[in-house]
């Protein structure tokens, strides 16, 4: 069999039938149901009027559903994922690809799949695309067939080559993986030069091009899409994406320490990222290891994070649904700038103005001063800051920024030497 062999079903599958198997495979990686939930972009960052001052957002693909930011201007996060730009043709970096498909081929080994696959000698990797929130996908011919692997910090997928293909209702595409993580895995019509999809999630959906070649395609969004909404979108029309077989691996492997979730900062993040899972779900929710937090009532923001990745986590109370947002932008390393990158989180917490952000691995303490104000002590965990600040006003939950350009910060080791003191925001 080659890859020719799956442009023409040989018969068709119900879909319940994959919905039923498909879903007993991913509980068994994360003890819930696969009526995944759509991630939800933290908040608009925070911009000083004339563009003065940048701040880093969380970045996902769909609506942005969070409130307005209360300062002189508002942004919203953008709603690019990791696809191509213009289509252009998919990396391979050759390392990688061995390090994922080695890392693919052992868990198969160890569940027994293996004995069903083609010898690992035999896959030949195609591209990688990696996407922003921490899932790898490598595209690969394992005898000719269409393989894929997907790996985040805890799980591992592998689809099955032998498995029959699940094809479009017209054209000669066909879907091997819709995984938890946004992933969309396949084998593409030679005739779709510029194919795009759209994935559906809890009350937000988000699109765009796919990484594609030698016929293999991937589409990775931040939206983590409910059964049946995959949606091909085609110059003749939208298209409903089928379910594919189960992949031959679907397990859990966590890459370094369990996160702590027994003291109270890991208590407070595993209960936002509950409630986050229950509204608009997570990514890779085992992998986040708590970072700085600042809360005030029943209202809470505290920061994850997981190898070099931040996110967010913010619970509203009964204002609005918990949300976590991964940034785009990378923990900072020990060569990074000295002064505090902010991020962008929602802008009122607990009738105050949040900040958070990352600081050197280093940081251990750091003061926040409103000019005006008394200086206040921002929580510092793991290169990660965030502080509650007391606003200009606050006229019916309005909180009105204070001038960015006046708060500064002074930011410590664990000996008390100064890694920076200055502007918090702008040069």
């Amino acid at each position: 069999m080659s890859i020719d062999d799956f442009d023409r079903p040989d018969r068709t599958i119900p879909d319940d039938v994959r919905n039923r198997l498909r879903d007993k495979v991913f509980r068994g990686i994360d003890g819930r149901s696969t009526r995944w939930y759509a991630p939800i972009a933290a908040a608009a960052a925070v911009a000083v009027a004339a563009g003065a001052v940048a701040i880093a957002q969380p970045f996902g693909n769909g609506e942005d559903t969070a409130a307005p930011v209360l300062s002189p201007s508002t942004s919203k996060p953008t709603t690019t994922t990791s696809s191509p730009p213009n289509y252009a043709e998919p990396p391979l970096d050759p390392v990688k690809a061995k390090v994922q498909l080695d890392r693919c081929w052992a868990a198969a080994l160890r569940t027994g799949a293996a004995a069903r696959l083609p010898d690992r000698a035999r896959w030949l990797p195609v591209f990688t695309v990696d996407d922003f929130r921490g899932t790898t996908v490598t595209a690969a011919h394992a005898d000719g067939k269409p393989l894929f692997c997907e790996t985040t910090r805890t799980k591992v997928t592998l689809t099955d080559p032998n498995a029959a293909p699940a094809h479009l209702s017209r054209g000669r595409t066909s879907v091997a993986l819709i995984s938890p993580q946004g992933t969309l895995a396949g084998v593409l019509d030679p005739a779709w030069r510029e194919p795009n999809f759209r994935a559906e999630g809890d009350g937000m959906s988000g699109g765009g091009p796919a990484w594609h070649k030698d016929r293999l395609f991937v589409f990775t969004s931040a939206v983590t899409p409910r059964p049946g909404k995959v949606t091909a979108i085609t110059a003749d029309g939208e298209l409903r994406v089928p379910t594919p077989w189960p992949p031959a691996v679907a397990v859990t492997e966590p890459i370094g320490p369990p996160p702590d979730r027994t003291s109270e900062r890991g208590k407070a993040l595993d209960a936002c990222i509950a409630a986050a899972m229950s509204q608009n779900g997570v990514p890779d929710p085992e992998s986040w290891h708590p970072g700085a937090a600042a809360g005030s009532g029943d209202e809470l923001v505290a920061f994850a994070v997981a190898g070099d990745r931040v996110a967010s986590c913010t619970d509203q109370g009964a204002k609005r649904h918990p949300q976590f947002g991964v940034y785009q932008e990378k923990r900072a390393t020990p060569d990074a700038p000295a002064k505090p990158r902010v991020l962008a989180l929602p802008p009122v917490i607990g009738g105050k103005i949040a900040v958070g952000g990352t600081l050197l691995p280093e940081a251990r303490r750091m003061e926040i001063t409103v000019p005006g104000r008394p200086p206040v002590s921002a929580d510092v965990h793991d290169a990660t800051f965030a502080a509650l600040l007391l606003p200009k006003e606050n006229t019916l939950e309005r909180a009105q920024m204070p001038d960015l350009n006046g708060i500064v910060c002074t930011v410590y080791d664990a000996r008390g030497t100064v890694l920076y003191t200055g502007k918090l925001y702008g040069e």
